[in-house]
């Protein structure tokens, strides 16, 4: 059998985390040093085509509702500490209240070559404004490169309240 749910969860909780770091990452302060954090970048107009041409077909899948196809384009740091039952499990979970996407707009772009608890490698992180059916909702797409391809390691979904007073 494959491991517990519980363990995807925190992977996905770590993950969450670090894509937030990539999307909001600003210069290192004075102590902490670049070396510690990764070399983090916005990414060049070719880095953001590729990794967003990635997040259109995995979108496009979550989308269809067909979550256990993503795991066939899983990368090496979601397949150490996963598996398929427990990724699509969240996937479910994670989009099953918001009924059908009806427009998405790019918030964002992230590369960097260092996520804390991962091998080094490229990374990229992609935000989105998304509006669908029940919710408007920010989601991040998490890249990892393998051989030569973008694949997914995370997937979030937040979404912001404003209190009416």
């Amino acid at each position: 059998m494959g491991r517990p749910v519980s363990h995807a969860v925190r992977l996905a909780l770590f993950v969450m985390i670090q894509a937030c770091m990539l999307a909001c990452s600003s210069p290192p302060s004075n102590d902490q040093s670049a070396s510690a954090q990764g070399n983090t970048s916005a990414g060049t107009e070719d880095q953001e085509r590729v990794a967003y041409a990635a997040a259109k077909v995995f979108l496009s899948e979550i989308d269809a509702g067909r979550f256990e196809e993503t795991w066939a384009n899983a990368g090496p740091a979601l397949k150490a500490t996963s598996n398929a039952e427990a990724w699509t499990a969240i996937l479910h979970v994670t989009r099953s209240a918001l009924g059908e996407a009806k427009d998405r707009k790019i918030k964002g772009f992230g590369f960097t070559d260092h996520l804390a608890n991962a091998p080094p490698g490229e990374y990229a992180a992609i935000g989105f404004e998304t509006t669908f059916v029940n919710a408007t909702v920010e989601e991040k797409v998490v890249f990892q490169k393998d051989q030569g391809q973008w694949k997914v390691v995370g997937y979030f979904i937040s979404k912001q309240f404003k209190a009416q007073l």
